[in-house]
């Protein structure tokens, strides 16, 4: 049974397409035809391909669309799926799919799991314990300290710290985990592009340093895959998904912030709010949060009954 291939196959078409497919259910499939997805050429991947758009319904069911959007018969999506295990191959990731022994627990359980991951550093890391700290790019002096306290604090009890990589709390976040003085640095960055060219390019120094110390950099995406605006609310659930904890520092009231706090809790998990005074127009999200019940703390020190 190829069932991995299956699962390549369709992540890599997701993509191109940029519309979540179900994923495939790995007792439901009797795959006859075997491909070794690390070494298949870009025909192998052809034959495969139409073998299974002739052959499989869970593949017809969504062939249709994917052939509509992008009037291509499986020559690209070969050539696709080639070139993104070759290029990540040749710059050391690791690239894993729904259904791998290896992909995190934690993802299984959300509504829209990522069908793929591609990512750098210590895989051993999207097996600990983690918190997600998430909050506004102009974030307030207040909130960027705190982060940055947050992200030093659940370093030194070696909890990873899960953010966006982007300005503002989240890379506050992730230099409280370098100032932490931790060698491997317990921290995963969940990108919205590829990982070619990390982005913003202006942390870029951030996410070197972080590498340097086995921080793990992740994302859906293909390898060259460009950041679009609507990739970053894709990119919001996985990372609300990853940790049982999301703690947000700062949230207007129209944010990608409180929409990773909204998905952190229809998935189940635990969600605290940063207080701010109540004038703080930045906070906006946040105070409805704190009205709708969420847990608030004052500072990192609060925290500690979740370390």
């Amino acid at each position: 049974m190829s069932y991995r291939a299956l699962a390549v196959m369709t992540h890599v078409a997701s993509q191109l397409i940029y519309r979540w497919i179900p994923c495939p259910d790995p007792c439901g499939f009797a795959i006859t035809t075997q491909l070794d997805v690390d070494r298949a050429s870009v025909s192998d991947w052809r034959d495969f391909i139409v073998f299974l758009v002739k052959s499989l319904d869970y593949v017809q069911s969504w062939w249709a669309v994917y052939q509509r959007i992008t009037r291509d018969q499986g020559d690209r999506l070969a050539q696709a799926i080639a070139s993104h295990i070759k290029v990540a191959k040749a710059a050391g990731a690791h690239y894993i799919v729904f259904g791998d022994h290896d992909y995190p627990s934690a993802l299984l359980h959300i509504s829209d799991p990522p069908l793929g991951l591609t990512f750098t550093g210590d895989a051993s890391l999207l097996r600990r314990q983690s918190v997600s700290v998430v909050g506004s790019r102009k974030a307030s002096p207040f909130a960027v300290h705190q982060s940055y306290m947050v992200g030093a604090r659940f370093a030194e009890h070696g909890i990873v710290v899960v953010s966006g990589g982007a300005f503002g709390c989240d890379i506050a976040s992730h230099f409280g985990v370098l100032a932490s003085g931790v060698v491997s640095a317990p921290a995963i960055c969940v990108f919205a592009g590829g990982l070619s060219c990390l982005y913003p390019r202006s942390n870029q120094g951030v996410f070197a340093k972080l590498q340097r110390r086995s921080g793990l950099m992740l994302t859906e995406r293909l390898w060259d895959a460009p950041c679009r605006p609507r990739d970053f609310t894709a990119r919001n659930r996985i990372i609300a998904g990853l940790s049982r904890t999301t703690l947000v520092m700062q949230a207007a009231q129209r944010s990608g912030a409180l929409v990773t706090a909204r998905r952190a809790l229809d998935q189940g998990a635990d969600v605290l709010v940063l207080r701010h005074p109540s004038d703080d127009i930045r906070a906006q999200g946040s105070q409805t949060l704190l009205a709708e019940g969420a847990p608030g703390f004052d500072d990192a020190a609060d925290l500690e009954p979740w370390v």
